[in-house]
């Protein structure tokens, strides 16, 4: 018996140490262009967002 291991796409904003937003997408890319907007429209002195791989099983 295989398992397959299937990939999400976690998009999360920080604003002062606190997360807003936390956003699954299946493929990278769309999760690099919503992490593109959210970085445009946040302080950099103070909030964060990053992409993080998550393997689900």
């Amino acid at each position: 018996m295989s398992h397959r291991t299937d990939v999400v796409w976690v998009v999360v904003e920080v604003q002062s140490g606190l997360p807003v937003v936390v956003e699954a997408y299946r493929n990278k890319s769309d999760a690099q262009i919503r992490e593109g907007f959210l970085r445009a429209d946040i302080n950099p002195n103070n909030d964060e967002t990053d992409i993080f791989e998550v393997q689900i099983s």
